[in-house]
């Protein structure tokens, strides 16, 4: 993928890969929920991999990479504003809120949508079901590990720790779509586990770049509030976890020792145990599936994948201070993932 210009344009890029017309090329929208570097990497992924199988024929295909900045009628407007120029031959769409507003705009119809970056696609509204076609002109990659899976692995890890069961753990959480989803999950998961307990606390989801400092806020509010209620504090997917300054309010509010995160950094500030699908090889199977359909598959076909892979990362200094045994099943797991 040869790129000739690539101009910031009223909070978007356009990208324009050999040509700068679209009648003789093939035109894709990227469009991206919020500016958060774990989203931007996964979508610079998506970008290098698509560009390595379409070496033959990078010159034609014209990208559009457009950000909402964590607005859902943003992402209406600036996707409503860019299908002014003529429908694209794909859109794939980064995170929930971008992917509900293609779908709000181009579902049932001929433009193929591929998603990534998304963890509930069936609570959003997005698909039916997970791990088959949709039969729609949707599907995609979906971000996600089992919580019954992961809840088993921090109690393994925990195994160790000396305190009577059932061990607490505090969730703070907003009511961005994914994390409603995700927490929802939870609770299924843990429902009768009598080794866990989850106490939850939600604040309000604030959409926009403006609405991010005030919900930082209420979010240190919301971890102190749990003193003396929990042991451990438990970070689901959320909105606010992929905010690059939310990790130092996370750390320095927190009452307890963070136990859980999906984030790169928590692990590194202390987070004992962190389990994630692998971002890298989901954006590697979402540039295959628009490969794919650019070569003329049917998105409809194509099964909402869930990927197998997944990244475990183990704080070993936490583990110490906590005078934990880690289980010999969960060290291999995490492989060299280690913050020690």
């Amino acid at each position: 993928m040869r790129i000739m210009q690539r101009l910031l344009i009223s909070g978007f890029f356009v990208i324009l890969l050999g040509g700068v017309g679209y009648a003789d090329h093939q035109r894709i929208i990227v469009l991206e929920t919020m500016t958060a570097p774990s989203l931007q990497e996964a979508t610079d992924v998506f970008l290098n991999h698509l560009e390595s199988l379409q070496h033959k024929h990078s010159d034609e295909l014209v990208i559009t990479r457009m950000n909402a900045e964590g607005d859902y009628h943003n992402a209406v407007k600036i996707l409503k504003k860019e299908l002014e120029k003529g429908m694209p031959d794909l859109i794939v769409t980064v995170a929930t809120y971008a992917t509900k507003a293609a779908v709000e705009l181009l579902g049932g119809t001929d433009v193929p949508i591929v998603f990534m970056q998304v963890s509930d696609p069936v609570g959003s509204g997005i698909v039916s079901h997970i791990g088959q076609p949709s039969g729609t002109n949707v599907t995609g990659v979906v971000h996600s590990v089992t919580q019954r899976a992961t809840i088993d692995m921090m109690l393994k890890v925990l195994s160790s720790y000396k305190k009577e069961r059932p061990l607490r753990f505090g969730v703070v959480y907003s009511s961005y779509p994914a994390a409603l989803g995700d927490i929802s999950r939870l609770k299924r998961a843990a429902k009768g586990n009598p080794e866990i307990q989850f106490i939850y606390k939600k604040i309000p989801f604030r959409p926009g770049k403006e609405g991010e400092i005030p919900m930082l806020k209420d979010l240190a509010q919301a971890l102190r509030s749990l003193n003396g209620q929990v042991d451990f504090m438990w970070q689901p997917v959320d909105y606010l976890s992929v905010l690059p300054q939310s990790t130092e309010i996370f750390v320095e509010a927190s009452p307890v020792p963070f136990a859980f995160s999906r984030v790169k950094s928590m692990l590194k500030e202390g987070a004992l145990l962190r389990v994630a699908p692998d971002s890298m090889m989901a954006s590697i199977a979402v540039a295959e599936y628009t490969n794919s359909i650019l070569n003329g598959a049917d998105p409809g076909s194509l099964p909402v994948m869930v990927p197998g892979d997944m990244e475990v990362g183990l704080n070993l200094n936490t583990a110490r201070k906590l005078e934990l045994v880690i289980p010999s099943d969960i060290m291999e797991l995490a492989k060299d993932n280690f913050v020690q």
